[in-house]
C-alpha cells in the first residue's frame, strides 16, 4: 500500500510506435523531465539496456566530482552538460540524454503536481537544429512522488541553482528520510 515499490516494480520504458533506439536512424537528443529531487527515472533509463549507446549528460558541477564520474562511468556512458561537450558529442554523431531542466527543475519539485522548467533553457534547440538532430521528449510519470521537497523561497533557490547549487531540501520515509516517501 506504499507508493515507491508499485513506482520500481511498475517500471517500464515505453517509446511511441515501439520505436527504440538502437533501431533509429537518425542522431537523437533525448530531453528528459521532469528532473526530480534524485532523478531516479533518468538513473533508470541511464542503467537500461535499451539505452546502451546514448551519452547520458549530467551538470557540470556533478560531472567534477571523481567519485560521482566513477560511478557514472561504471553504469553508462556518462558526459558534461556543458555547452563545449555538449556541442562535441552532437557533433560527433552521438545519441544524447539530458534533463534540461536541471536544478531548478530539482528545486520545483512538488509531490502534487507536475512542474517542468524550461524558462531560458534553448541552447539544446540551438545545437539540435544546428547538427540536424531530431529532439526526443521524455516524460517519467511518478517522478515527483518519491521525495516530498520544501517548497517555496523560490528567487532565493533558483538563483543559487544558478550558481550550481541544488537547492532540495527532500524527506521520504519517516525512519530514514532518503528512502521514498510512502
Amino acid at each position: 500500500d506504499t507508493y515507491h515499490p508499485s513506482y520500481y516494480n511498475g517500471v517500464s520504458i515505453c517509446f511511441e510506435g515501439g520505436e527504440v533506439p538502437s533501431s533509429q536512424h537518425r542522431q537523437t537528443f533525448f530531453a528528459v523531465h521532469p528532473h526530480g529531487a534524485f532523478c531516479i527515472g533518468w538513473a533508470l533509463l541511464f542503467t537500461s539496456s535499451i539505452m546502451h549507446g546514448v551519452r547520458f549528460c549530467f551538470a557540470p558541477s556533478l560531472f567534477a566530482s571523481p567519485f560521482f564520474r566513477l560511478f557514472s562511468r561504471s553504469v553508462g556512458r556518462p558526459g558534461s552538460a556543458a555547452r563545449s561537450a555538449m556541442e562535441d558529442y552532437l557533433k560527433n554523431g552521438e545519441d544524447v540524454a539530458l534533463p534540461p531542466g536541471g536544478f531548478e527543475e530539482a528545486t520545483l519539485t512538488c509531490t502534487t503536481q507536475d512542474r517542468v522548467f524550461i524558462k531560458k533553457r534553448y541552447g539544446f534547440v540551438r545545437l539540435c537544429l544546428k547538427y540536424g538532430v531530431a529532439i526526443r521528449p521524455v516524460y517519467v510519470f511518478g517522478e515527483g512522488r518519491l521525495f516530498g521537497n520544501v517548497q517555496g523561497m523560490w528567487k532565493t533557490r533558483l538563483a543559487l541553482n544558478r550558481w550550481g547549487i541544488p537547492t532540495i531540501l527532500v524527506w521520504g520515509s519517516w525512519f530514514f528520510p532518503l528512502l521514498p516517501k510512502k
